[in-house]
């Protein structure tokens, strides 16, 4: 097989209904519109029955918030798992957590190997109650994190909510969760002070994760920073018209759900871009960037608020650089004390990592 990716994700949007209303909500064009049971079970059939070069399909459950539509996710679910299917498959949903009854946590409980929940949860409850319609009281977390200790719960950070962005992750460690954390995207990062507050953060996590090497570092502090010693890299971010593909309520087929209309606050004409051409999703910007292979990016968030797939949000340029170089002094801090077998057991990329603490250092050092 001549893909590097073995799966394909298909994201089918049951409702553009939310009942939150989040301060960084990129979904500026919510409705209470849904997708038909008949819609989803064509697209199901359809992906399924596609003879292409995956071998396992995960259905993504996506909204607005999905649990709405709790009645159409368990028939969806009974029918994805009809016998008479036999490609490799599983189910995700990206939830709030905060409509589910006991009634469907029993329901998803026996289901737990073959139906996956992605928890959003933005650290403490002060730091999620800011972020997300105060909100926190209704998630019980125990329950995400028991039912499925492997998935990580996605923590988004504001601007409002750096002050305590250690504070949040720590918080989530101690409540068991594997973390994918991020900067909110569509947010306006350039603020002076925001790189001196992040700083002092990242500081703190770094002193978190050497004191506690057994716990793996939440996203943000996992920069694969072996790649820049690397001449064989993706040159992608990510899977957006590859292998990954996003049905909106009506059936039509997007490239990911960030190039969905609930999405776009104006009508793009993103048919146009060539998804197959990697040289269209260079940003001239970061040509002579040093960290360009390990930089964080969405071409749908870029399309909608830049109008090109390729152009990044250049203020968040000093920010990523103060994160690979705290992800650099936690890997050298963690190889001082624990050696370098630590960090991996293989050698080749124990080189790799070492040569991209040198690079980041050397090069990114007078930030």
């Amino acid at each position: 097989m001549n893909n590097m990716y073995l799966k394909k994700i298909v994201t089918l949007v049951l409702t553009q209904n939310c009942n939150l209303n989040c301060s960084y909500c990129y979904e500026h064009s919510k409705t209470k519109k849904t997708m038909s049971v008949e819609t989803a079970k064509k697209i199901i059939e359809k992906e399924i029955n596609t003879n292409d070069e995956y071998p396992e399909i995960i259905f993504e459950f996506f909204g607005g918030e999905p649990f709405l539509e709790f009645d159409l996710i368990k028939e969806l679910y009974e029918y994805i798992w009809n016998p008479k299917f036999t490609k490799k498959r599983v189910c995700f949903v990206s939830t709030n957590g905060t409509l589910l009854t006991d009634k469907m946590k029993e329901w998803l409980s026996q289901r737990k190997q073959y139906i996956v929940c992605g928890l959003s949860v933005d650290g403490t409850k002060k730091m999620h109650n800011i972020n997300r319609s105060k909100s926190f009281d209704s998630i019980d977390l125990d329950f995400f994190v028991n039912t499925w200790p492997e998935q990580s719960a996605k923590m988004t950070i504001s601007k409002e909510t750096i002050n305590d962005l250690a504070e949040g992750i720590i918080f989530l460690h101690n409540k068991r969760f594997l973390i994918s954390a991020n900067l909110a995207h569509g947010v306006d990062w350039s603020e002076p002070n925001l790189s001196d507050i992040l700083e002092e953060q990242l500081n703190k996590l770094i002193e978190f994760y050497v004191d506690n090497p057994d716990i793996q570092p939440c996203s943000m502090m996992s920069m694969p920073i072996s790649r820049l010693a690397s001449d064989d890299i993706n040159k992608r971010w990510c899977g957006s018209g590859t292998h990954m593909k996003a049905y909106d309520i009506d059936g039509q087929c997007y490239q990911c759900q960030m190039f969905l209309p609930i999405s776009s606050t104006e009508s793009r004409n993103f048919e146009s871009i060539n998804f197959s051409d990697d040289e269209k999703f260079k940003d001239p910007f970061c040509n002579n960037c040093p960290i360009d292979a390990i930089c964080p990016n969405c071409y749908g968030m870029n399309y909608n608020n830049r109008g090109n797939v390729a152009i990044r949000d250049h203020n968040l340029c000093v920010l990523t650089k103060i994160i690979a170089l705290a992800v650099s002094k936690m890997q050298y801090l963690k190889i001082q004390r624990y050696g370098i077998e630590s960090i991996s057991k293989e050698p080749l990329e124990q080189y790799k990592v070492v040569k991209g603490i040198e690079i980041i250092q050397k090069q990114l050092s007078y930030f």
